[in-house]
């Protein structure tokens, strides 16, 4: 490459940087408060509205619920930015900081399912997704234009507290994300909770991913055990994806997560509409005919040639052409994990 073009290359890499930076560079938090009668304390809350959030708008967003709101609010909303330039639709981000009298945090309290010695407040987390199910999406449904379409993150004890919620109340989200959730707590008890109730769950559009970490800490935190559930006894209408890493820490799991988990919630979406057009401009009888699908983003991609609609057991688009021989009525479905975007 000569100087000149060089020059030109690097100018125009620096410059399509900087403006994906700047839709990323600032993430204006709503800060507010939501008093619970379930859990008998005041609540603070972090919201990041889409950027094309417009008060007295009519379009409305899926809503992406984090916990750990004090470490996460900004990570989880900068991901979803940047995801949304391609690959998911703008969220609605509520994130749900823990609480805190004097130095006791209630944490443990409140993402732990059950009471364990040496963990004094464990064992609230019923009472915790009670006040989001009864009291938080409420308040935010009528607060927000929100589509009613959910996704719930957490880590670690909050993975622990995402897979109670998933086993609990298994459509209140229609997505789940756990960045190496604790399963080992109290003997593996979310590993038991799932074995006994997760073949009479019944789905038709949720989606769900679990990640660990490689070695020794995927046996210890107990994910490979759920996993090994999970292929065992997992709904046939459960969509649902087990990602490992070899080369993160604990806290590193989050960035991991979040991205690789938004893009699985909603894996087949793209902002561009789905085109396809004859590849060639002459049609000879008896002779085949390609048809070209444009389907960059969109990875399940089915097509039918007696006009019936596409199902996703229809035949699958083979490099991005269609081959047609004689008279067809083709239509084309390209289908998304969220089965609104499809």
């Amino acid at each position: 490459m000569n100087k000149s073009l060089l020059t030109v290359f690097l100018f125009t890499a620096f410059f399509a940087s900087q403006g994906v930076q700047a839709q990323l560079t600032d993430v204006p938090v709503i800060y507010d408060t939501l008093y619970s009668n379930v859990l008998k304390e005041k609540r603070p809350l972090e919201i990041v509205l889409p950027a094309d959030y417009k008060p007295g708008g009519a379009e409305k967003y899926d809503v992406l619920y984090t916990t750990d709101g004090e470490y996460t609010t900004r990570i989880v909303s900068s991901f979803a930015q940047f995801l949304g330039i391609q690959f998911i639709p703008a969220n609605i981000v509520v994130s749900i900081p823990n609480t805190s009298t004097g130095e006791q945090r209630h944490r443990e309290r409140d993402m732990l399912p059950t009471h364990a010695e040496g963990v004094t407040e464990s064992g609230g987390a019923a009472n915790f997704l009670a006040f989001i199910r009864d009291e938080l999406m409420p308040y935010i449904n009528k607060k927000y234009r929100s589509s009613g379409m959910n996704t719930l993150y957490g880590s670690s004890y909050a993975g622990v507290f995402t897979m109670f919620a998933f086993l609990k109340e298994p459509h209140l989200f229609q997505s789940y994300l756990m960045a190496d959730p604790a399963l080992h707590w109290d003997n593996e008890y979310m590993v038991r909770l799932a074995g006994e109730t997760l073949s009479g769950l019944h789905f038709t559009n949720t989606t769900l991913m679990m990640t660990g970490r490689e070695g020794a800490p995927l046996q210890f935190m107990g994910v490979a055990a759920m996993d090994s559930v999970f292929k065992a006894k997992a709904p046939a209408g459960l969509r649902w994806k087990m990602n490992v890493y070899s080369d993160e820490t604990h806290n590193s799991m989050i960035f991991r997560t979040v991205y690789d988990g938004l893009k699985y919630t909603y894996y087949g979406f793209s902002h561009d509409p789905l085109q396809f057009y004859p590849a060639n401009g002459t049609v000879l009888k008896g002779q085949p005919f390609k048809i070209l699908c444009n389907s960059d983003l969109m990875k399940e991609v089915r097509y039918t040639t007696d006009g019936s609609e596409p199902m996703r057991v229809s035949p699958k688009i083979d490099g991005g052409f269609i081959t047609l021989i004689g008279a067809a009525s083709l239509k084309v479905k390209a289908f998304c994990n969220r089965d609104e975007y499809s």
